[in-house]
Parts: C-alpha cells; structure tokens; sequence
C-alpha cells in the first residue's frame, strides 16, 4: 500500500477543503465523506483495508475538522452536493464509488441522483438517505 497524503485544495468559492488520501492513486476511487458530529478521521481504521485494492479519498466536509468553517447562508445538506461534483473534478474523477456515513451517506444519495454519470457505487453506513419531507 501507498503511504497516506494530506492536503487541501479551494472551491470555486474560495473555501479549503481537507483531504486525506490512502492507497495508489491508479486504483479505483473511493471518496469518503463522515458524519455530522465527525471529520475524515472517522475513516482512519477502515481505510488502509480499503486501500489494498481501492485509492480512498476521505474528505472534512465543511465546517468539520481541517476545512473552512461553512460561509454564512450555507444549506449544509444542499450546498455539500455541488462541493462534491467540485472535488470529484479537482481530483480528475469521472466515476467514484461514494462511501458516507450518516451525513456523508445523505449527501452521498444526493450525490448519486442528481449526478448518477458520477457514481458508480454507494456505500452508506448507519443511513437510510437524506430527510425529504
């Protein structure tokens, strides 16, 4: 297995997203996005197993961990969809595998319904999808 990467990188609208990153990057892609009360750590055990045969991308959503705090008039649930299609480009991702536990699974749906041409699996942990009603 690959050694593990940190880093960041800025959204279009000038907020820094953390990232972390196990595996070789010519693997398949999996991103990875936490729950509400946790940041990319949740991932930290789980991981390097899925790193023996996938490159695993977990992300501090914003607001959590090493990422900017949320901007003002931030939609969490909403506003997340359009930052992950934005990272999935940053790192030169045409399809990924989504593994998202409880908010991270929320988004992770959102994610796959609205963009289905970007998602080839969804992984969810500890979720049922996003709150609709």
């Amino acid at each position: 297995m690959d050694e593990v990467t940190e880093q960041t990188f800025t959204l279009f609208n000038g907020q820094s997203i953390a990232l972390k990153s196990w595996g070789n990057p010519d693997a398949p892609p999996i991103l990875a996005m936490h729950g509400w009360l946790d940041n990319l750590s949740s991932f930290e055990a789980l991981a390097p197993c899925l790193a023996e045969t996938h490159y695993v991308v977990a992300i501090d959503l914003p607001g959590h961990g090493l990422s900017d705090p949320a901007l003002p008039g931030y939609i969490h649930l909403l506003d997340t969809v359009g930052m992950v299609v934005q990272v999935l480009d940053n790192l030169c991702w045409g399809e990924v595998t989504i593994l998202g536990h409880s908010l991270g699974a929320a988004i992770g749906c959102l994610v796959a319904g609205s963009f289905p041409e970007r998602v080839s699996k969804l992984c969810l942990i500890d979720a049922l999808g996003p709150y609709t009603c």
